[in-house]
């Protein structure tokens, strides 16, 4: 079914990435809704109606529910509770399936196996013992990841062999964990595709990441990539989508190795790296997520000029014009380490 213009998109979460979800929804003459606990939420600004609660308020959320037509969410770490609560009042797409997976390491991994999709090797480790001996098995340095409510390289922590320090220690014993291989990469690299309700995949042009921190830095576009790559890189993508019944725009992450492509993560929702699409696409992700969802054809994705995108993390954007310059301000009122204020879309001739 597709809706008609007037209805209402439901976003759960109200941070930058809903703010850009609503202006798309308003150009397709769509009104929105948002929930979100954060009274300075940025989609606050420009949504139809807002819903000010925890995401533990079961009578906020059937509110919110009953005054939309569909309800989609900005970030993969929203309480399936939250989920299952709104469900009976309006469709939620993506699908809870993808929201629980795209939350849980282990589930991730697990999934991207199951599709031949090849992955790091990885264990689950409760303790300083199964991460040695995961460790020496792998003959290599590690990636301790919390198993749930990781993003932007929080709950990461590199580890080396023999220099297992108390910070880990206290993570382990603190957190449900997953350690991982660390890779040795030429780049990191991501595809933003999207699923629309007939089961129509699009996928937009492979970005090359840059992190610092752990925190997206930059994402360029075009890459270097060889032909084969970008193939396998779309292969990938249908074959998660396709088996996820998935209807929306999902970010992929994955290292380019000596030894070919290795599964990162996925990201159940509109993605930092695909930002440059808003510049360098006739539809932008946040477009095609809006047309997915609401059971409109999907866009062209077709590159019409360079980019490279570059995050303001941690302090104000300058507005300072310049000619090849798209400026993007998030609005956010408090200027914190690590946090995203807004970001550049730079166009290169």
């Amino acid at each position: 079914m597709t809706l008609d213009a007037g209805s209402t998109i439901g976003i759960l979460g109200g941070g930058q990435l809903a703010q850009f979800l609503i202006l798309a929804a308003t150009k397709l003459g769509f009104k929105t809704a948002v929930f979100d606990p954060n009274q300075n939420s940025p989609a606050f600004k420009v949504s139809s109606k807002n819903f000010c609660s925890s995401f533990s308020n079961k009578s906020a959320l059937k509110d919110f529910g009953n005054s939309c037509d569909v309800v989609t969410y900005e970030f993969e770490n929203i309480p399936l509770s939250a989920i299952d609560i709104v469900r009976p009042y309006c469709e939620v797409l993506p699908k809870r399936n993808a929201l629980e997976i795209g939350q849980n390491r282990i589930l991730e991994k697990s999934f991207a196996e199951k599709l031949d999709i090849k992955t790091a090797e990885y264990s689950k480790v409760s303790n300083k013992k199964d991460l040695m001996n995961f460790l020496k098995e792998v003959s290599s340095k590690g990636i301790i990841k919390t198993i749930t409510s990781g993003y932007d390289g929080k709950g990461q922590f590199l580890v080396e062999p023999h220099l297992i320090n108390e910070t880990i220690i206290k993570v382990l014993q603190h957190n449900e964990c997953i350690v991982e291989k660390f890779q040795e990469f030429h780049s990191e690299v991501s595809i933003i595709a999207a699923r629309g309700k007939s089961g129509s995949i699009i996928t937009y042009e492979p970005g090359a990441n840059v992190h610092k921190n752990g925190i997206l830095s930059t994402t360029t576009v075009p890459t270097n990539l060889k032909k084969n790559t970008k193939i396998e890189l779309v292969l990938a993508a249908g074959k998660i989508l396709n088996k996820l019944d998935y209807i929306g725009v999902m970010g992929i992450e994955f290292f380019n190795t000596e030894n070919g492509l290795i599964f990162n993560e996925f990201s159940p929702r509109v993605h930092n790296s695909g930002h440059w699409t808003l510049d360098g696409c006739m539809i932008s992700q946040f477009e095609q997520h809006i047309r997915a969802i609401t059971g409109l054809p999907l866009g062209e994705t077709e590159r019409h000029s360079n980019v490279v995108m570059k995050n303001i993390i941690g302090e104000r954007v300058s507005v300072n014009t310049n000619n090849n310059h798209s400026i993007y301000d998030y609005g956010k009122l408090e200027v914190r380490h690590g946090r995203k204020m807004g970001h550049i879309n730079i166009i290169k001739k």
